[in-house]
């Protein structure tokens, strides 16, 4: 009946059962900074990818390799087996460096029927975050929204430009106008495109804000890996929509706004960051 499986179920269910060590979702779009804030206090480690992932050339002896990497290295860290798990996934997508990087994109254009799909370079993305990093994150995130939003009339189209220049997700070439924006954005890139020095002479407060969420998300990363489709990619995304949808395919139309505004996600409601997205977008 297409029920779809909520961050809060995933967190109830997880905080009911006693939380695991490390999660791995095959979700596309997952590593962002609003699912693993949800669960950072369910688990130690979140794996997820910014971008989609292939769901039909994982092959089963993916999860079989990934367990056998907790079997044999039982006796290291969760944070330094959770790196083993990300090379797993960079082993796993053969394709970047054989002919099957020709083959997927063609696949892709046939089932969406969308020629585009056979033009994007290889763009799958993996990370591991630590949970425990999240409330800094958070706390960083939300003095920067604070910041961005009492500078919005002055500042807006400084933002919108750098909105244009940053990594966002999913690939431009997975909507039916290449021009089009991702609703997710590199946290990390975003900061560091804010940190201009013109910045930092006449709004230090809002420059040293970004380089704190800089500073946060290089300490919460613990491994991540990337294609070259995504050269700015750092491994945890931060949801900043366009302000509609229309050349994106109906799957995704759902990543709008209004649907965020409405979520429970507990990001929402411990950060302003929805705040100045709807000042911004609105």
């Amino acid at each position: 009946n297409y029920d779809i499986l909520t961050m809060e179920e995933v967190h109830n269910a997880l905080n009911e059962s006693g939380g695991v060590d490390i999660i791995a979702f095959s979700n596309c779009i997952m590593g962002c900074v609003e699912c693993a804030y949800e669960l950072r206090n369910c688990t130690d480690v979140f794996i997820g990818s910014e971008e989609i992932v292939s769901n039909f050339l994982t092959p089963l002896n993916t999860w079989y390799n990934i367990l056998n990497v907790l079997q044999k290295n039982s006796e290291l860290s969760t944070y330094e087996i959770s790196k083993k798990i990300i090379n797993r996934y960079k082993k796993f997508y053969w394709y970047y460096w054989s002919p099957g990087h020709l083959l997927l994109p063609i696949l892709n254009a046939i089932g969406n029927r969308n020629i585009t799909h056979m033009f994007r370079p290889p763009i799958f993305t993996m990370s591991a975050i630590r949970t425990d990093k999240m409330n800094d994150l958070c706390l960083a995130i939300d003095e920067f929204s604070e910041l961005l939003l009492k500078n919005l009339s002055l500042y807006k189209t400084f933002i919108n430009d750098i909105r244009l220049e940053t990594e966002d997700f999913p690939h431009k070439l997975l909507t039916t106008d290449p021009l089009s924006m991702g609703f997710r954005i590199d946290l990390y890139h975003f900061a560091d495109l804010m940190t201009d020095p013109l910045l930092k002479i006449f709004q230090p407060d809002l420059f040293n804000a970004a380089q704190k969420i800089k500073r946060c998300v290089n300490v919460s990363v613990i491994k991540e890996w990337h294609q070259i489709g995504h050269p700015n990619a750092h491994g945890i995304g931060l949801f900043f929509p366009p302000k509609n949808f229309t050349n994106y395919p109906d799957i995704y139309k759902n990543y709008n706004l209004g649907n965020y505004m409405n979520s429970t996600l507990e990001f929402r409601d411990d950060c302003q960051w929805d705040e100045f997205l709807e000042c911004y977008l609105n």
